[in-house]
Order: C-alpha cells, then structure tokens, then sequence
C-alpha cells in the first residue's frame, strides 16, 4: 500500500512535467505523421469548422475535435507560447499530447486508487488479473530487474519513479492501437520531457550519493593522463541520453502509428489485426527499453566504487545497458 502512495506522488509529478512540457514544435517526423496521415483519414471537402487551422494534429481527424472544444485548445497553445525551435506562433503548436497526456495521467491515478483499495488489508498478493494484480505484477518485475543492479534499499528508493515513468509510458503507447488516439509518446515533447526527467533524477542521486566532486571524478576514468578527454566525452555521452531516450521514443511510435495508418486504410477486414499485434509488442519493449535504460543509469550514478576496481557490479549494469540499446535497435527495425 505505502508502495501505492509513493507511486500515485511520482505518477503527478512525472506526468505533470511531460505533458506541460514547453512546445517544441513539431519535428519533421510528426509533421510527415501528419501529412501522411491527412491522406489517408481525410476526405475531400472544407476543413472542418473544429480545427485548428495550421495546426498540425489537425490536418486529420482524432478524437479531440469532437470531445475538446476549440477555445480550450487555442487557450492552451496560447498558454504555451510560441515555439522555441523553430518560432511557430501558437495557432501553429501540436497540443494533442497535452492532452491525451493528461487523459493517460487520469488512467494510470484511476488504476493506482483502484489497486490501493484492492488490497487493502489484504497480505496476499490479488488472484484475481485487474489494476492490482498490474501493478503488482509490473513492480515486481522492475524491482527484481533494480536489485540485479543495485542494493535492495537503493532500489526501493528509487521504485516509485521508474514504475511511474513506465506506467506512463506504456499505456501512451498502447493509445497507437485506438483509432482517434494520438499517443502522447509521440510527441517529441512528451519524450524529451521524460528523457529530461531521468537525466535530472540520475544525476540528482548520483550527486546525493558521491558528493559533486566525487561524482565527477567518475567521469575521469582511471588514468590521469587521459582525464581530460574522458572527462570531455562523459560529459557529452551524459547530456545527450535525454535526446536518445526521446528520439528512439518517438521515433519508434512515429513508426508504429504510420504502418497502422497505411494498412488501416486499404479499409480491408482482418488486414489490420497482424500489424496491431505487432504493434502491441513495440509498444511493450520501448516501455522496457526506456525502462531499463533509466535503470542502468540510474545504478551507474550511484554505484560505489573506485576508479580502478570498477567491480563486478559496474559491469553487470553495463552489460544491461548494452541489451537496452539491442533490445531498442530490434524494436527500430
């Protein structure tokens, strides 16, 4: 139950900073989403009178033309200022990832109540599959993954967050397989803003744990001579993860969601249905490749140990790393 209460703190605050995330316009993979995807949802005819001209989720139909009235949506690209990319005015910025967003925000609170009051007072794990038994079933499997990786105490510690970022990922890419859906995990936004959350949470325990001094001492690997240049590429492998956990994000949603489009339009019965299954698997293995990505991370920054007995434990986290980024090329391909 505690582990609930900790989950539904980090599910606001992660969730939160991803869907109100500054507009980064849209990239020229959500604008060629767009576009292709004009071509095989819209008919020929006037624009219709509940979209957003210039707007890029517009330029076909989705659900929030029909639920979201137009002034909300205006209001809320006007509250987020023009783009800081490329300078699109408002009129011009992609809002459908707020919120769809914050519509997957309200699931995965709704699904962590429901849970709470599941089991409370009950000591035996639920036997019957609902929230409760999701839950369980996804914290156990993180929680085993982070103490393979790091001590048990460390690993709870950190729990609450990685549950919550998988979570939010996962039922944001499952949106892809709804017609009228467009999944907030891609957006550039979305996924940057949670690329940026990781970077910021590692690095924060990281620090915490070391010490700044120490902490970037580690970047400096263990010959003196070479410091300078390790230093100099540890700095730079660092500050890019967020766009590589937000790139290969998105960018492997983008491409779901257009082989999805393509065969949904051919309007044949059954044809789709191969191409959803596949998709739900895509869906599955980029919430576990962001997961266990931020994991290794995370178990990297608050390692212990000096710079010329890295120990077993260091390669451990590393060698996972490596499946990570396998696991995220297979899924790519």
């Amino acid at each position: 139950m505690s582990k609930l209460r900790l989950v539904i703190a980090a599910l606001t605050c992660a969730l939160a900073l991803s869907t109100l995330a500054s507009p980064a316009s849209a990239t020229p993979l959500e604008r060629a989403s767009v576009t292709s995807s004009s071509i095989v949802l819209d008919a020929s005819g006037p624009p219709s009178d509940k979209a957003r001209p210039g707007a890029p989720e517009d330029k076909h139909w989705w659900l929030g033309q029909e639920l979201i009235p137009i002034g909300l949506r205006d209001k809320v690209a006007e509250l987020m200022g023009p783009s800081f990319i490329d300078g699109d005015a408002p009129a011009k910025l992609n809002v459908a990832h707020v919120f769809f967003g914050v519509f997957i925000f309200l699931i995965g609170i709704l699904m962590a109540l429901s849970a709470r009051r599941k089991i409370k007072g009950q000591v035996l794990p639920p036997n019957k599959w609902g929230a409760a038994a999701f839950f369980d079933l996804l914290m156990e499997g993180i929680l085993g993954l982070m103490t393979s990786m790091m001590p048990r105490e460390k690993a709870l510690r950190f729990l609450p967050l990685v549950t919550a970022a998988a979570i939010f990922i996962l039922l944001s890419n499952l949106l892809t397989l709804v017609p009228g859906f467009l999944p907030p995990t891609q957006s550039f936004n979305t996924t940057l803003a949670l690329g940026s959350i990781a970077f910021i949470y590692y690095n924060y325990h990281g620090i915490r744990t070391h010490g700044l001094l120490k902490y970037l001492k580690h970047f400096m690997g263990p010959m003196l001579a070479l410091a300078p240049l390790m230093l100099a590429i540890e700095i730079i492998s660092h500050c890019v993860r967020p766009l590589s956990l937000g790139l290969r994000l998105m960018g492997n949603m983008f491409g779901d969601h257009q082989v999805l489009f393509i065969f949904m339009s051919f309007g044949l019965p059954l044809i789709p249905l191969p191409i959803m299954a596949l998709g739900t698997l895509v869906c599955i293995v980029q919430t576990v490749v962001f997961t266990l990505l931020f994991i290794v991370y995370l178990a990297l920054a608050v390692e212990e140990h000096a710079h010329d007995d890295h120990g077993d434990h260091g390669d451990h986290a590393k060698g996972h790393a490596h499946d990570g980024h396998g696991h995220a090329a297979a899924a790519a391909h």
